[in-house]
């Protein structure tokens, strides 16, 4: 079976409430970054508000960093569009139109790591891994 989500460490001290569960989604296909966070209810690190991932530019802390709402996918696949959260450095899409055709583009193709879901389906099944001891969010259902 398929690892489906990684521990990393984001403090060089730590003891064990600041580990942060994260799975980055996406390689070298798509040149941002796509990660998916989690943890428990009661950590120093721990998912809040409603279902997201995090799309940011990579390059020298990038020109943008989103969280990103992770629609139902009957939403998905009725709208194809991508709401972003109140928390992130923008509040809309217009300056980032080839930014937002491109991620939407790759959330249909298949992952790398797991080719029998779409990259879309796979945040999804990491949202829900990383998050499942907590109670500070909502599981996403089918």
């Amino acid at each position: 079976m398929t690892k489906l989500y990684t521990k990393i460490n984001e403090y060089l001290n730590h003891n064990s409430d600041l580990i942060v569960e994260m799975a980055r989604i996406n390689g070298e296909e798509l040149p941002y970054l796509v990660y998916v966070y989690g943890g428990n209810s009661y950590g120093s690190r721990n998912e809040h508000g409603e279902p997201h991932f995090h799309y940011m530019d990579k390059m020298n802390d990038g020109k943008f960093k989103l969280s990103i709402k992770i629609p139902s996918k009957l939403e998905w696949n009725y709208i194809k569009d991508l709401i972003i959260l109140p928390d992130s450095s923008q509040n809309n899409w217009n300056k980032l139109k080839k930014e937002k055709k491109m991620l939407i583009e790759w959330l249909d193709i298949k992952n790398n790591d797991v080719p029998e879901l779409t990259n879309f389906q796979f945040i999804i099944v990491q949202w829900n891994v990383l998050n499942k001891e907590n109670k500070n969010v909502q599981q996403i259902i089918e």
